[in-house]
Parts: C-alpha cells; structure tokens; sequence
C-alpha cells in the first residue's frame, strides 16, 4: 500500500491481501456471521507506518509457514481505540479495552482475536528499530500498557492527536515524529511489569524448549502435571516453575493454550469432522467437555461447535 492510503471493503478476501500487504502474512477468518466490513487509513512517519484501522468480528494468526517464508520482520503496536481485542504470544495472553495497548514481534507466532466491531491505531516498524530501544523485547510481547497509566496516558494522546494531524505533516516532521512515537512506546513498555522480568540464560531457554516439547508431545496425559512434568526432566518442581515465571508464563497456562491449540487445529480441519467436539478434547487432555467448552469460549470468543461451524 502507498503513503497515505486508505481503504474501505467488506470483502474478506480483498482485506486479507491488503492487511497481508501492509504487515506480514497472517491467516485470517472471520468468527461469526455478522456482516463483515473492514477499512484502514496509512501514513507513514518515516520508517514507523501510521494506521487507523476498523473491522467487524475476526481472527489473524501469525503461523511458523508464514514466519518461514518472510524475510522481513517487524514489531507491531496495537492501541485500542473501540471494542476489544486479545492478543497471544510467548505464552502470554492480554485483553485490550480502549484505550490499552501492547505489541507483537512478527519474528514468533501469535494471535489477534477480534470477538466484535473494534478500530485500533497500529504502529508498525523494522524489528530492530524498536528492538535497540529495550532491553528485552521478548520480555514486553503481549505486555499490557494500561490505558490508566502514566505513560499509557501519554501515549495514548499522543497517538490520538497524531491519528488527527499526521496527514498534514511534511515528510520531515513526519520522519522526526516517528522516531519520537517510537521512543514514547518504548519508554511505556519499560514501564510494565513484564520489563522487569529477566531474560533466561541460554542453558535455561534450551531446557525450556525441551519442556515445552515434552508438553506437546503428552498432551493427551490427563494426569500431565508439574511434578510429572519436573521428574521427567530430573528437576525440582520449583525450578520448573522459575523456568517459565521468567519469561511470564505459568505450566498450567502453556499446558493449557497448548492443549487449547491442538483442539482448535482439529476443529478447523476438515479431516477431523467425523470426531465430535467431546472426542477432540479428551484426544488433547481435557476430561470434562463442559470445562473444555467454558476455557475455548474464553480464549477465543466463540464455542468449540461455533468454531467449528464458521471453519467448515
């Protein structure tokens, strides 16, 4: 898309090749049968693009097939402006209402859950311009900047006056802005609490990922619990539980999204129509349907069976 266009469609396909053309590759698809329309209105501040954007109920995932065939990575920053919005990666989960605000890296997998009507500014740059400006952005991905903080406060008006000018600035205010916009977010993610978490050594990360790969690996173990989880690596309960409280996470929240991960892959495939949704769970390790559909809900704002539906 060109400097300082804008876009309005209620055409799913012609919004996913626009949003695909202005971020990265994403799968999009919508979540219920309400009249889709969607719009987005770009400037760009010099490196930092500049969008306003709208759209009704949908969801956006950011996958490993689309990481893989990228050569440009970027740091996205949502502020919600109407509606609300969840946002998944690095084993974190936050819900922004108005005026909120967080970032995703496009270097990792993650997921943007539109449940109804919302409209967003969105920042987008080079990884790595925002990269230099914290010292873990790993740490800060799915973070909430609460709109009721100091910074959030600031950069939240900031963002607001900016959606109101930007088109009347010259090519070098809008440069130098940018660069200032992109300060002002940092300084706000330094500020959240997920900024104070340490990154793991390079020993620890590498246990971590074999964790990780045990979990996914024994999902369908309904007694998969940290001590089994702790003596099948020959370590202490507690310092599996550090492992994943420094990078934010608990074992029963990635257990979790990972178990939820699978019954919704097996949702959406066409191949898994036979099984009914109460097989699909128990496959992954939940051993209450009732609980299974109150956590999907949750996480993705619509039942198993509606999930289903909507796919197929």
């Amino acid at each position: 898309m060109s400097p300082d266009q804008a876009l309005t469609t209620d055409k799913l396909d012609h919004w996913i090749e626009t949003v695909c053309r202005t971020y990265v590759d994403l799968d999009v698809a919508r979540i219920d049968d309400s009249p889709f329309r969607a719009g987005i209105d770009v400037s760009h501040l010099g490196e930092t693009v500049f969008a306003e954007l709208s759209a009704t109920a949908q969801q956006a995932n950011r996958r490993p097939v689309d990481i893989a065939r990228s050569d440009d990575a970027y740091a996205v920053f949502v502020l919600q402006r109407a509606g609300t919005m969840i946002i998944a990666q690095d084993g974190r989960e936050v819900r922004l209402d108005p005026g909120d605000a967080a970032i995703v890296d496009t270097e990792r997998p993650y997921t943007l859950h539109l449940a109804g009507p919302n409209r967003q500014i969105v920042l987008h740059c080079p990884r790595h311009l925002l990269r230099r400006r914290l010292r873990s952005m790993r740490a800060v991905t799915a973070a909430r900047i609460a709109r009721s903080s100091p910074t959030g406060d600031l950069l939240g008006g900031t963002l607001r006056l900016l959606a109101r000018d930007r088109h009347d600035l010259a090519p070098m205010q809008a440069e130098a802005i940018g660069r200032y916009t992109l300060d002002l977010v940092a300084t706000a993610l330094e500020a959240t609490p997920e900024a104070g978490i340490d990154v793991p050594s390079r020993a620890s990360a590498a246990l971590l990922a074999r964790i990780k790969d045990h979990l996914r690996d024994n999902l369908a173990d309904t007694e998969l619990d940290p001590a089994r989880i702790a003596a099948a690596h020959s370590i202490s309960v507690r310092h599996l539980h550090r492992l994943f409280h420094e990078t934010g996470q608990t074992v029963g929240g990635a257990l979790r999204e990972t178990r939820l991960e699978r019954c919704r892959a097996d949702l959406a495939d066409p191949r898994q129509r036979a099984r009914s949704v109460t097989e699909i769970a128990l496959r992954w390790g939940f051993n209450d349907s009732a609980h299974f559909s109150r956590v999907f809900k949750a996480r993705y704002g619509v039942s198993p069976r509606e999930y289903r539906r909507h796919r197929h």
